[in-house]
């Protein structure tokens, strides 16, 4: 994965962080939490700019929200529940998920979305129950830009202050960054087969 994110940086620029994001969003198994502080790292080594990262991260994270959001709004929480428990399993999105953010989404209202866009498992689908309620889309973009700021920004930057004291982590960058990888690939497959169990006991 990292040697990906690294061609796809080297070829596309800013264009590929925005990129990263985008598909970030739309798969919500690969986390922002690895994407955004590489492309901090690589910043740091003036590859790319840093608030350019930051922007061309929150732009692809604002894009690869909207089909959630839509996909709320012009479904329904019913549908959107059924095509959790069908389809989902492979994005690792549950229709237990769904009616659990829809259902906190109902009790902190439209700060939600705010808070939503800074937690790891929530960032993508906290779309879903604010289309489901119809909530405006300028109130729905404005509260999710704060969100996704605060959290581009804090990642990226954690990756910049990596790279700036990179002769101290060398050693042991590498293996921890393959050992967060794994740990990432073996919560998506056990997800997916708690998934296959639970549709199997239904």
């Amino acid at each position: 994965m990292i040697e990906w994110m690294s061609d796809t940086l080297a070829r596309f620029g800013h264009a590929g962080v925005a990129l990263l994001m985008l598909i970030e969003n739309l798969i919500p198994a690969i986390p922002s939490e690895l994407v955004m502080p590489f492309c901090g790292f690589v910043a740091a080594q003036g590859k790319l700019t840093l608030l350019g990262t930051i922007l061309a991260g929150l732009i692809g994270s604002m894009v690869g929200q909207m089909p959630w959001y839509y996909g709320g709004y012009y479904f329904g929480r019913r549908r959107c529940v059924e095509l959790a428990d069908k389809y989902g399993r492979w994005l690792t999105v549950s229709g237990r998920e769904v009616e659990f953010v829809f259902d906190w989404f109902n009790r902190h209202g439209a700060k939600s979305v705010l808070i939503g866009r800074c937690i790891p498992g929530i960032r993508a689908v906290i779309s879903v129950p604010a289309g489901i309620n119809r909530m405006p889309l300028g109130k729905f973009l404005a509260w999710s830009l704060i969100g996704t700021t605060i959290w581009m920004t804090f990642l990226t930057y954690c990756g910049w202050v990596l790279q700036e004291h990179y002769d101290k982590v060398q050693h042991w960058g590498d293996p921890v960054l393959k050992t967060l990888i794994g740990l990432v690939v073996l919560i998506y497959i056990v997800r997916l087969v708690l998934s296959f169990r639970h549709k199997q006991a239904d």
